[in-house]
């Protein structure tokens, strides 16, 4: 039994209209889970934030985004081996994503004091890529332990620690 082209064109048709239900379904659920990470961040539920942001990430692995969220609230809840992991990861992702090198950078003046000169590198990219990164650093309260070293201050547009000498009595 043949199919007429009238019902062939049907049945193609209802078939492009379930894929694009079905496609809008998916993009609905996903700007919906994002709103809920989003808004958990914001209100300081890490844990929350992780699940929703870990959800999205394991759903479409190369939304750097999602990736960076996912390391920024990993950071929050002390994960600090798996938040590196995420940012690296998103940095890959995007690697002419200025705040990604910043978020990773916080993440290494946070936890890492020895990779100090890693992270005044990945400042010095972030702000070569766009200049206008560096009005923000100096209100990071995130990278506070980057403002005694000169190079970071140099970059950052603020005034370095002044150093007095010693007067004795």
């Amino acid at each position: 039994m043949e199919l007429s082209d009238t019902t062939s064109t049907i049945i193609g048709v209802v078939l492009c209209v379930a894929i694009l239900a079905a496609f809008a379904y998916q993009r609905r659920r996903f700007t919906g889970i994002w709103l809920r990470g989003l808004k958990a961040y914001e209100e300081h539920r890490f844990d929350d934030a992780v699940a929703a942001f870990r959800y999205l990430a394991k759903k479409n692995p190369g939304f750097a985004l999602a990736r960076r969220m996912l390391g920024r609230s990993l950071l929050s809840t002390g994960a600090y081996e798996e938040a590196e992991k995420e940012l690296t990861f998103a940095l890959q992702l995007e690697p002419g994503n200025a705040h990604s090198r910043v978020d990773l950078a916080t993440l290494l003046a946070l936890t890492a004091p020895d990779r100090e000169e890693q992270a005044i590198d990945l400042i010095e990219e972030a702000v070569e890529l766009e200049p206008a990164i560096k009005s923000e650093l100096a209100g990071l309260q995130q990278l506070r332990a980057l403002k005694s070293n000169q190079r970071f201050c140099k970059i950052a547009g603020i005034s370095a620690p002044e150093i007095h000498p010693a007067r004795l009595n």
